[in-house]
Formats: structure tokens, sequence, C-alpha cells
């Protein structure tokens, strides 16, 4: 029988939906045993106990996901519509969240430790970027800006968001995007080339519109940085360059 628990871990649509298709066959009463056994496991790795939490706390949740009972949760659970550990981070005391993180092993993002995880493609979020986590039934977490505009209207519904924070000690390089205004000058794209190479960041892909009108171009870099103080860097370093105009991150 699929576990809902493997919607943690599978990355591609196509799984996630052949998943959560045969979990539907599932009577309530096995889901919502089902629920409550992941559930418990889940609070389990917080030091708590579905028992232990308190009545007010449960209602507060329950309100969260627009319900009454917790039967209902453990069903949504045991379907595969709600993610266990994550309906645990909204139950436990965030210091208890914040504690559990410090024992896990390092990852990019603290309390997503074993769940499918993506970063948005709109906002370009890296590390020193205040985040948050948008919670999708195909894609796991999709981490965005917070002062990402598609997730504006989201944020008023508690069940589909969750707040993040970027991990104390990360090892790696993340896509960020960049807008570019230049002259249509020869040259200037290799000019913005070699201060990308300079700084240490590499080019993941570029375009640009030919303005005729103006006799400008506007050009759109994805580049690989390592954090939010590298990319102000690089954007300072880019202002300088001859025959730029102007360079802004884009936001959304």
């Amino acid at each position: 029988r699929p576990d809902p628990s493997w919607l943690n871990f599978v990355i591609t649509e196509k799984a996630r939906h052949s998943i959560r298709a045969a979990l539907k066959s599932i009577k309530r009463n096995d889901a919502v045993r089902l629920g409550k056994k992941l559930l418990n496991s889940a609070l389990k790795d917080f030091g708590f106990s579905i028992s232990e939490i308190p009545d007010k706390t449960l209602k507060l949740v329950l309100n969260e996901y627009n319900t009454n009972k917790i039967t209902d949760l453990y069903c949504d659970i045991g379907l595969g519509e709600r993610i266990a550990k994550l309906v645990a981070m909204r139950i436990v005391p965030s210091n208890a969240s914040q504690n559990y993180s410090k024992n896990s092993t390092a990852v990019l993002i603290t309390g997503t430790e074993g769940l499918a995880l993506s970063f948005a493609k709109c906002c370009y979020p890296v590390p020193g970027d205040n985040i948050l986590g948008k919670i999708s039934q195909d894609k796991g977490i999709v981490v965005h800006r917070n002062q990402c505009k598609s997730v504006s209207n989201t944020k008023k519904r508690k069940d589909e968001i969750i707040d993040l924070s970027w991990d104390n000690e990360i090892d790696d390089v993340f896509d960020a995007c960049i807008k570019i205004e230049v002259e249509n000058q020869r040259g200037v794209l290799a000019s913005i080339s070699s201060e990308i190479a300079q700084s240490e960041s590499n080019i993941v892909s570029v375009t640009y519109d030919d303005t005729k009108q103006t006799g400008h171009n506007n050009m759109t870099f994805v580049v690989t940085v390592d954090g939010l103080k590298s990319l102000n860097k690089l954007i300072t370093k880019l202002r300088k360059t001859n025959h730029v105009l102007t360079v802004k991150r884009k936001k959304s």
C-alpha cells in the first residue's frame, strides 16, 4: 500500500499524482488511523505527541486548515492531502522547531529535512533573503522571497504558507536573476560576462531584447551566487561597467 510520506521525497509531478491517486482508494477510517500515526511520528521528532498538545493550540491549527475536527486533519494526512511534518511544525512551539533543526543534519532551509524542496523561478531567492514556503501538492515546498508578488495573496491562507529560514552553514550556489539595460555597443556583452566571471559567478542563461527605437538592449542574466552579499557586490560592479545604464535584480 502506498505511504503518504513518500510524497515528501518524490520529485516528479507524475509520481506525486500516481501516489495520491492510489491513496484516494483508502477508506476514511483507515486514512484517519494512518494520518494520526504519521502526525504522531512527525511530532515525536520535536519531542511531542498529539496527547500533549493543548486543546487551545489544536483549535487554532484546525482553524487554519478550515476544519473543527481533528479526525478531518488526520484523514487529509492519511490521504496525502497534507504533509505530516508541516502540520507538526504548525502545532509545536517555535522554539521546539528551532531546537530540532539545530540538532539535524545541515540543510539549505532550516526545518525542511526530508521534504521535497524547490526554489521559485519568479523571484530567485538566495541565502540572506527573507523567505517563506508555499506548500504545493505537486512540488512540495516552493521557496519564495517574502516580498514576491506571486505569493502576496496566498499569505492570507495560512494553511498554504510556512515561515522558513536559511540554515547557518550553507556551502552551495544558487541561481539569481539580474536585469541589465545597456547601450547598443559592440563588446558590451563580453564586458558584462567578464565582470561576472571575475566575481566567481557563472552565467546560467542570458536573453536580450533589442530596442531599436532607443538604441538600448535589455538583457536578463541568470547567474550563480552563494548569497545576497555576493549578489549585491556583483550588481555594484556591473553598474560601473562601460555602456551599462541600469542593473536591477528581478523581484518577481
